[in-house]
């Protein structure tokens, strides 16, 4: 059952085939419990004990007879047994929670692979040797083989003996063994997380997995890069945290600057990190974004896994064209095994929504108080956009207020800080900020009315922008522009999307070990009970044009 596309018109091919589809109907069956009990019974019977009952069994009737049959089988499990353990080495066949999407293994298999089943190699062994000294037992011995192995496919797999499968409504059945080996698992893994600091977006999702993964028992250790020790706040979840250079990005007056960002990379001082970093102690790493991590993990070999929103765009979602040495930056900057990527929407790729837990809103919402957050725009840029709409009250968030002499009564300057900062959010009529994806995605589960400027050539949040007026969840602008700001006051409205509680997910699905597993079920799952606006904000007509490009 290995994941590879096979020929159905070849012969290997048509029993792969059917193997399939006999699985399948297997699985189709679930319900019936009398194939369950009967299956679960007779399979028991193929236990390693118990091949040895036969001969004892038998010597009541012929002890001369029952004892050619004991050196007939211990001889043959001598040799059976390292031919089974050199075939299940050379052939691989994957389980089939490995191979078939949607399945998910109960427990932990004592190995990976499934072929030959040591069952039924030992049982038709046995069934054989009987009947070459008893002829009488030969057809009832394989007939009792032949049904506890198809039996054995209804009840080990499609109940909780071996496998679970999802149910129609994408809930999961666990029982009690199985959250005992997800808990033993959990508390035995080791995990190093590391985290992009130049946004504040990979620290908020950080906070909720950082949540999600304590409520699974899992030991993480956190590292940061990417901003000066100073600039971090509310860092409380992640206990004693490492800090690193890392790399970072030049922005000034909301425009990505190439040749600052170029000045900043000091090449010998991330390989220093990279090479400095003691993985040792960890099994997994996880990394938003965050290169010292994520480069130290390929360095030695460790399993990582990417988790955020840049992951998203090693798939065919909007984004500008060309750009062409940021896009090697996505790609290189912080390399991973496996990609969770983020984004608002799946666009028929295997991506997850987005990390982004918010608090239901509250009763006293004002339409008339706007949430601003340009951090990488001027403080005098934003002042000059705010000033005419002297009917609203603006709460301005930015690292530069400390800077700034207020002097519109409607505009109120503050630094980031989280509590003060959702406080606002979820009793505000509406949200400006840059094209970055937390935010946004805060404002679209919240059911605020949301305009973004994308930082100038930033192709990340250019494509932000697109996917957002593409979807019909957002409103945007090229620039600071108070027509737009103007329209969007008096004309803007919002759209809520649901999403599922996405860190949860993935903290459950680390704990469970499969990070080393293919990412579709998953996905599917997650988006299968996200609930999208009925109506967009605009029509098709008025979408912008949208460059989609692997």
């Amino acid at each position: 059952m290995n994941r590879v596309r096979s020929d159905r018109h070849s012969v290997l091919g048509y029993i792969q085939h059917s193997d399939v589809l006999t699985f399948n109907w297997c699985m189709r069956r679930k319900r019936r419990a009398l194939f369950t009990a009967a299956g679960h019974l007779i399979s028991k019977t193929a236990d390693g004990p118990y091949y040895f009952v036969v001969p004892l069994a038998l010597s009541l009737a012929n002890s001369n007879a029952a004892l050619t049959l004991f050196a007939v089988l211990a001889g043959a499990f001598a040799i059976e047994r390292p031919l089974y353990a050199i075939l299940k080495r050379s052939l691989k066949r994957n389980r089939p929670a490995d191979a078939l999407p949607g399945f998910e293994s109960f427990i932990v298999p004592a190995d990976k692979f499934s072929f030959p089943s040591g069952h039924t190699s030992g049982a038709f062994l046995v069934a054989t040797a009987t009947g070459w000294i008893f002829p009488a037992l030969l057809v009832p011995l394989y007939l009792l083989g032949c049904a506890g192995r198809n039996l054995a496919r209804i009840s080990g797999r499609s109940f909780s003996v071996r496998y679970r499968r999802r149910s129609p409504d994408g809930h999961q059945h666990r029982s009690a063994g199985h959250q005992r080996s997800v808990a033993r698992v959990a508390r035995l893994m080791r995990i190093l997380y590391g985290v992009q600091g130049t946004g504040n977006g990979h620290i908020t999702r950080a906070r909720a997995m950082a949540k999600a993964m304590a409520d699974q028992g899992l030991a993480v250790d956190y590292l940061f890069s990417g901003r000066e020790a100073d600039q971090f706040f509310d860092m409380e979840p992640f206990g004693d945290y490492r800090l690193r250079k890392g790399l970072t990005l030049a922005i000034e007056a909301g425009r990505l600057r190439s040749f600052g960002t170029l000045r900043k990379f000091a090449p010998r001082r991330l390989v220093s990190e990279v090479r400095a970093l003691d993985l040792s102690p960890y099994d997994l790493i996880l990394t938003d974004f965050e290169p010292v991590t994520a480069w130290a993990a390929r360095l030695r070999h460790k399993p990582c896994v990417g988790i955020g929103h840049q992951y998203a765009f090693r798939y065919p979602v909007p984004r500008p064209g060309g750009n062409y040495h940021q896009r090697l930056l996505l790609r290189w900057m912080a390399p991973a095994d496996t990609c969770l990527g983020l984004h608002w929407y799946h666009f028929d790729a295997p991506l997850l929504p987005p990390v982004a837990p918010v608090p239901e809103l509250g009763s006293a919402q004002d339409a008339r108080l706007i949430v601003v957050y340009l951090p990488f725009e001027t403080p005098a840029a934003i002042s000059a956009l705010l000033v005419p709409f002297a009917d609203f009250q603006f709460a301005v968030y930015h690292p530069d207020a400390d800077t700034v002499a207020e002097t519109a009564a409607h505009i109120r300057w503050q630094r980031p800080n989280r509590h003060g900062f959702h406080g606002e959010l979820i009793r505000s009529g509406g949200v400006i900020c840059n094209a970055g994806f937390e935010l946004a995605s805060e404002a679209l589960q919240l059911g605020i009315k949301l305009l973004v400027k994308p930082v100038q050539g930033q192709s990340e949040q250019h494509a932000n922008a697109m996917a957002l007026a593409q979807l019909g969840v957002g409103y945007t602008m090229d620039h600071l522009d108070d027509a737009r700001v103007r329209d969007w006051l008096g004309c803007g409205r919002a759209v809520r999307v649901r999403y599922p509680d996405v860190a949860a997910a993935i903290a459950r699905w680390i704990a469970a070990g499969h990070h080393h597993t293919d990412i579709q079920a998953l996905s599917a799952a997650l988006w299968r009970t996200t609930r999208f606006p009925e109506v967009p904000l605009f029509p098709p007509p008025e979408m912008h044009p949208v460059v989609s490009e692997p």
